[in-house]
């Protein structure tokens, strides 16, 4: 567990006669427990309830999270060897390598001499931000960017299993995931047209796109749909181009289990 320290500030800049703690960017009261202001990192998200309190601590998880700049969420949920895995597979997907902090945060440490530009330009956008983004563990299982909220959610058992066939793995990861779900949190793309997703197969979506240029400066498969086909035993097929370089047409897939909605 992360505890974050706090000054008390017995001005009372409130003029309550309460002596107040000082948050950097609030002020809490410790007689009722309550903050005098609204959390400005907090947007409000309908599908996570703990959002609807503006007025909270780190969305009510102080076991999950820490807020020591009292504007942003310290990532502190994900385990040791969770993080490993996102290390592991940014640096397969990106070329780069990158580490975790004392505090929690994603930071370069090298870019790779065969390195994708856009990766490292993406990332490095994300990492100096103003606004921070939480990676925290999927509660529904499924791979999800928030907008409205900042917050990357990643299921690390995506992969387990997953049977690559003739494309290589690096092109298809949790690294390439979570750059997929930051494009998410961080702009308002979506896999869809309209708020709805195309049933074709040769449709990819503005996000695919971007992964896709990626994993072209890579020299890696390219991802061919968004879609992916349902197989038996709850498995389904993700397709891949520029496989092999005397068919860059030709069509290879990647089987994994199917996500949980």
């Amino acid at each position: 567990m992360k505890f974050t320290g706090h000054e008390r500030d017995l001005a009372d800049p409130t003029g309550t006669g309460d002596d107040l703690d000082y948050m950097h960017a609030r002020f809490c009261s410790p007689l009722t427990g309550r903050f005098y202001s609204v959390d400005s990192a907090n947007s409000l998200d309908l599908q996570n309830p703990q959002s609807w309190n503006r007025y909270a601590y780190v969305q009510n998880s102080p076991m999950v999270y820490t807020d020591p700049t009292g504007e942003t969420i310290n990532v502190a949920s994900l385990t040791a060897d969770q993080r490993k895995l996102l290390l592991e597979g940014l640096q397969s997907f990106t070329g780069n390598t990158y580490t975790i902090d004392d505090n929690a945060m994603l930071q370069l440490v090298t870019v790779g001499n065969e390195n994708s530009p856009l990766a490292t330009a993406l990332i490095n956008e994300w990492i100096g931000d103003t606004r921070e983004f939480s990676v925290v563990e999927s509660p529904t299982g499924q791979n999800r960017g928030i907008n409205s909220t900042g917050e990357i959610q990643l299921n690390f058992s995506t992969f387990d299993n997953a049977d690559y066939g003739a494309v290589d793995p690096r092109s298809f990861n949790l690294g390439s995931t979570f750059v997929h779900e930051s494009l998410h949190a961080s702009t308002t793309l979506q896999d869809n047209i309209g708020g709805i997703v195309s049933l074709s197969f040769d449709w990819t979506g503005p996000v695919v796109d971007i992964v896709n240029q990626i994993r072209a400066e890579r020299g890696l498969p390219t991802r061919a749909a968004y879609l992916s086909k349902q197989v038996r035993r709850a498995r389904h097929r993700t397709f891949f181009t520029n496989v092999n370089p005397r068919k860059p047409d030709r069509w290879y897939y990647v089987t994994r289990q199917q996500l949980q909605r």
